[in-house]
């Protein structure tokens, strides 16, 4: 922990500053969210859902998951750092062929190098959402927990060092955490085994978490605890899927049935934060919409069946 702790702090971060200011910062790309644009020509427009209000609206995807300075360093300066940022518009430069070519081959890459990118931008993808600055936040408020109010002795340094941090020194911590622990995570996936999920008579949703983790059991698990399973929507028709489960050799893209993109929807719904995503509006989900409305629990679970 105090290795990572060391290099989150770290400002070794100048290989990727530029020249440009890019202060609207996406949480959600729009490289990734152009895979659910209502016209696929176009690519510009695309059907949100609030689930805070309970309203649905068409928005240009420049407009949704963004915020000013969300990944920037030393905001408050004179000489702000956007090297987190570039290095995130760099990583989704690369994927964007990638997810091109998966989405129109309904395959997953072949080439090592292909897959080595695409795990660089899911492992982004997973931790550097609105829900990944809460976790860090999390983090923090647990370890005051353990050794402020739970009377566990002196932290140690790095704990020490947290607890000392403000809500903007958090922030930026988080910042660092995209990229230290993103690289971290990217390498985890590559030792998985993937698969592409397809929908043929249904479509899914995404949402502002777009890549999360699910496992059955309610204990403690981690990424690559046996049963986790990683699901990542790219387009209304393919879903990525990872696990530590084999796959059979040469069958890398299983169809689903109406039931099982419903079930993988449901838990795309429950992972949401606020904002739900598709290239349509959500009149074919308003049961599972009411559901989240109204709290019910993980209703369903990943299903398929081999192509």
């Amino acid at each position: 922990m105090s290795g990572l702790w060391s290099r989150c702090c770290s400002t070794n971060f100048v290989r990727f500053a530029m020249s440009d200011q890019p202060v609207r910062q996406h949480w959600v790309p729009r490289v990734y969210l152009r895979g659910f644009c209502s016209d696929p020509k176009d690519r510009k427009q695309i059907y949100v859902r609030d689930l805070a209000s309970g309203t649905n609206f068409l928005s240009s995807i420049d407009r949704v998951a963004v915020k000013k300075h969300f990944y920037t360093l030393n905001r408050m300066s004179d000489s702000p750092s956007y090297a987190v940022e570039n290095y995130l518009a760099s990583i989704e430069s690369e994927v964007a062929p990638v997810l091109t070519a998966v989405c129109e081959s309904q395959e997953l890459p072949i080439d090592h190098s292909a897959l080595v990118v695409l795990s660089r931008f899911l492992a982004t993808l997973f931790i550097r959402s609105r829900q990944g600055l809460q976790v860090v936040h999390g983090h923090r408020e647990e370890v005051r927990e353990a050794f402020v109010k739970g009377g566990a002795g002196q932290p140690p340094d790095y704990a020490a060092a947290l607890l000392a941090l403000d809500d903007e020194a958090m922030r930026e911590l988080f910042a660092r955490s995209v990229v230290v622990v993103g690289a971290r995570i990217s390498e985890r996936l590559l030792g998985m085994n993937w698969r592409l999920l397809r929908a043929t008579d249904a479509y899914f949703l995404t949402s502002e978490n777009p890549m999360f983790a699910y496992h059955p059991t309610g204990e403690r698990w981690g990424l690559e605890t046996p049963g986790a399973h990683i699901l990542c929507p790219i387009s209304p028709i393919l879903l990525l899927h990872l696990s530590t489960e084999p796959v059979i050799p040469g069958e890398g893209t299983f169809d689903m049935s109406h039931m099982g993109v419903k079930g993988l929807n449901g838990l795309i719904l429950l992972n949401a934060e606020q904002f739900l995503f598709s290239d349509r509006p959500f009149d074919d989900v308003a049961d599972l919409l009411d559901d989240r409305d109204v709290g019910v629990g993980r209703a369903f679970g990943p299903t398929g069946r081999r192509e």
